[in-house]
């Protein structure tokens, strides 16, 4: 009997069977017991004991007043492992251990390539024949892939010194990672035995154990007989042991497969397997976490090393890149992105952000444009000095160029501290002039002389604005004749003489607006009255 079920010997016909009713409700019974039949069926191992599932009122057996769920079962003929061990540590029977171990070598590996779990791996649900064939019994709770979509459970924990101590029962850890553990802890369990029969000591294990307990697996470095097998002088049991123990103080998903203890090379394939796919990736920096130390020695991974060397010099580069970043300085950006090797092949220039939240592909090709737009900008600066030079003005296309070249959307060159603090302070001066020319041309086609003295200051060195000298001299006589003439009124407005004297020095100063305009500081007298009167008077 068990915790869910009791198993009858019976009779049918000639042959011995066994029946299994089930007493305690087990969730989706149907449905596991289903899917289990198909792949063993399709398996055809001799380690998996055949059966026929039943239930309901046509087919299910009675059980007091129910109907009960019940499993028809091939007899095994034979005693459970811990029986088997008794006897052959008894006998010290180091072959039969070792056959045993071999055999079960096969059964691990057989498990692990058809991606099926047993889920309650320990002494008492492996019987072993008079042939040594060893027989796993009590399925309830095995995984066979098909289940994956079901979303099923684990049903039972199993027992605890056969089990990882962070097992769950839950849907995360039902799955062909369920025997990992335990398919590890009774490999060494019989490796061991093959090595030394006289390490069985029933009245130092429970029931259900042979050479370890749960205590042993939740504290490895405390556990006497996991200190003494660490020290063998055989070294498959030596690396059994630091895989177990290693496994036990990792976390559960963590637990490695058992074809990397049968294969000396398995841990190097897995890593050759990690490394291809990172190269598939096109992830540089997952190429270079990939390749690790048992790869150095293993020639198939040889004909990979230049790729891992590019990834390496990949990597070096994206970190040189992401470190230049944080300074904004574009034309540094620029050389780096641009020097080889090429940072566009690498993924994580795709998906790593640098400052500003993008990515490092996108800000390279911004560096590469800014530097372009600032070498655009240079150029026009050089043409505009140069014209500047050789006229001794400034000329209107050539500022201009100057300021559209900075201002191009492409260059993005607003944004770029390395661009300000090279070319901002030339093009803001590019910036005034053409402003300034603006407000002259806006100030002739006013004809007022102030607005234009005032604004030809700003544009006289801007030879576009020459297009209007004769206006702009003509307006500065002018407002320099009302400025002498608004002058001596103050010192002496009844000076008719002193008057007329500046304002007959330039006639037409009447024509000038501001003349025609009231002084408010002279009590709103308007000038070109005033020349008028005094003119009069003389």
């Amino acid at each position: 009997s068990g915790a869910m079920a009791s198993v009858f010997p019976m009779v049918s016909g000639a042959n011995k069977i066994g029946v299994k009713l089930f007493f305690q409700k087990i969730p989706d019974l149907a449905v596991r017991y289903e899917e289990i039949e198909v792949a063993l069926r399709k398996l055809a191992s001799p380690n998996f004991i055949k059966f026929d599932y039943r239930e309901g009122p046509r087919e299910g057996a009675v059980w007091g007043a129910e109907y009960t769920p019940y499993l028809k079962m091939e007899f095994v003929q034979g005693v459970v492992l811990k029986d088997h061990v008794i006897r052959l540590s008894a006998n010290h029977d180091a072959q039969g251990f070792h056959n045993l171990a071999e055999q079960w070598q096969k059964i691990a590996l057989m498990m692990e390539r058809e991606q099926i779990a047993h889920g309650d791996i320990q002494a008492e649900n492996l019987m072993v024949e008079a042939s040594g064939l060893i027989r796993l019994i009590d399925l309830d709770t095995m995984f066979v892939p098909s289940m994956r979509p079901r979303g099923l459970r684990c049903v039972a924990y199993g027992i605890p010194a056969w089990q990882h101590p962070q097992k769950e029962l839950d849907e995360s850890h039902f799955n062909e990672r369920l025997d990992r553990f335990p398919v590890l802890a009774m490999y060494l369990c019989l490796l061991a035995l093959s090595a030394d029969p006289s390490l069985f000591n029933p009245q130092a294990v429970g029931e259900n154990e042979i050479l370890f307990t749960k205590d042993d697996l939740r504290d490895p470095h405390s556990s006497g007989m996991l200190r003494r097998l660490s020290g063998s002088s055989n070294i498959q049991i030596r690396r059994a042991t630091e895989a177990l123990v290693r496994a036990a103080l990792g976390p559960y998903d963590d637990v490695p497969a058992f074809s990397g203890l049968a294969d000396p090379d398995a841990e190097a394939k897995d890593a050759l397997q990690e490394l291809e796919g990172a190269i598939r990736s096109g992830d540089h920096r997952r190429v270079c976490g990939a390749w690790k130390p048992v790869l150095d020695s293993y020639v198939p991974a040889q004909s990979l090393r230049f790729q891992f060397d590019l990834a390496h010099k990949h990597a070096q580069k994206l970190q040189r890149f992401c470190q230049v970043a944080e300074s904004g300085d574009d034309r540094k950006l620029a050389e780096v992105w641009l020097a080889a090797p090429n940072l566009e092949q690498c993924a994580c220039s795709r998906s790593e952000q640098v400052a500003g939240g993008v990515s490092v592909a996108e800000r390279g090709a911004q560096a590469v444009k800014r530097v372009k737009g600032m070498e655009a900008v240079r150029q026009a600066i050089e043409a505009a000095d140069r014209r500047k030079k050789e006229t001794g003005y400034y000329q209107g296309s050539e500022e201009s160029a100057v300021v559209s070249a900075w201002g191009c959307p492409q260059y993005d060159l607003a944004s770029s501290k390395t661009a300000k603090d090279a070319l901002w302070r030339r093009v803001e001066e590019a910036e005034k002039r053409l402003s300034a020319l603006r407000e002259f041309e806006l100030a002739v086609g006013t004809d007022d002389d102030e607005k234009i003295t005032k604004a030809w200051q700003s544009a006289a060195t801007f030879a576009p604005a020459f297009v209007h000298l004769k206006r702009a001299e003509d307006a500065t006589a002018r407002m320099k004749v009302l400025g002498h003439f608004l002058a001596q009124l103050r010192q002496d407005a009844n000076d008719d003489q002193a008057l007329w004297h500046i304002w007959s020095g330039r006639p037409d100063t009447g024509q000038c607006k501001p003349a025609a305009r009231p002084v408010p500081q002279l009590g709103g007298m308007i000038p070109a009255q005033r020349a008028a009167l005094a003119g009069r008077r003389v």
